[in-house]
């Protein structure tokens, strides 16, 4: 069986244990990704920022809670993108 979709099935990719791995693997990327631009961000918004944001507690949460945020936002878009440029069939 070719690794190719075709008449007999999806990707191989697509079903199972194999689905599961690359869904975690890119999860993680992003994860990493977005954790280093959150950070960046706070890092050039430090001087203009409120006070109560400079506090550690506040710059932790917002270093924890805004990538997986992000995450949830990229793995939507990549839904709707998918959504619409997907060939239909009928």
């Amino acid at each position: 069986m070719s690794p190719k979709s075709g008449p007999d099935g999806p990707f191989k990719l697509h079903t199972g244990c194999g689905y599961v791995s690359v869904v975690t693997l890119v999860a993680c990327v992003l994860l990493v990704i977005n954790s280093f631009m959150v950070h960046a961000g706070l890092k050039a918004y430090q001087e203009v920022a409120p006070a109560e944001l400079s506090e550690p507690r506040a710059q932790q949460a917002i270093q924890i809670v805004l990538p997986v945020i992000l995450i949830f936002m990229e793995y939507w878009l990549y839904d709707r993108l998918v959504d619409r440029f997907a060939k239909r069939d009928g």
